[in-house]
């Protein structure tokens, strides 16, 4: 439990921290703790959710709300429940890591378009919220195969260290 409960500290301030300081747009490791979330918690679904969405809310608070939030917190929660229903870590990460950003993309990005004024609602429109956000793509892509290749091998690390000693 004590375990856990580090492990739960030590991301949520992490992840606030990535959120709060100066970054270049989407480059953050919300995504890679996402997928890695449900192996860290042991397949808590519910801790893994929380975690995420409670470091959102809080670093949310000092980054400011906006009307597409539910566009931002739907993607991640789809990810967490997508990463735990695969059996196998190493499997998981790299599926994951390659479609999380996309699927974050198509669902927030659907919500610009559809809740601002900045594009016409026709093909026209919607076509240009997604070119124009590709750049935003890029960062998440990149944040989110470098962080999950950190937080594998850190974990990998962790768990062989962790045999050695008890050998």
């Amino acid at each position: 439990m004590k375990v856990i409960f580090f492990n739960f500290l030590f991301l949520f301030a992490f992840l606030i921290i990535s959120r709060i300081i100066p970054h270049p747009p989407n480059f953050t490791p919300i995504l890679a703790t996402a997928i890695l979330a449900p192996q860290i918690f042991s397949k808590k679904l519910y801790l893994s959710i929380f975690l995420i969405i409670l470091a959102m809310l809080i670093s949310d608070l000092f980054i400011g709300f906006h009307k597409y939030i539910i566009f931002t917190y739907i993607p991640l929660i789809l990810i967490i429940i997508m990463s735990n229903s695969f059996s196998k870590v190493k499997t998981s990460i790299l599926v994951m890591a390659v479609s999380s950003p996309l699927i974050f993309f198509l669902i927030s990005n659907f919500g610009v378009w559809a809740l601002s004024n900045f594009y016409t609602k026709d093909l026209n429109g919607f076509l240009e919220c997604y070119f124009l956000a590709l750049p935003f793509y890029g960062n998440s892509l990149t944040s989110t195969v470098l962080f999950s290749l950190v937080f594998f091998l850190t974990r990998n690390l962790i768990i062989k260290s962790n045999k050695t000693k008890f050998i």
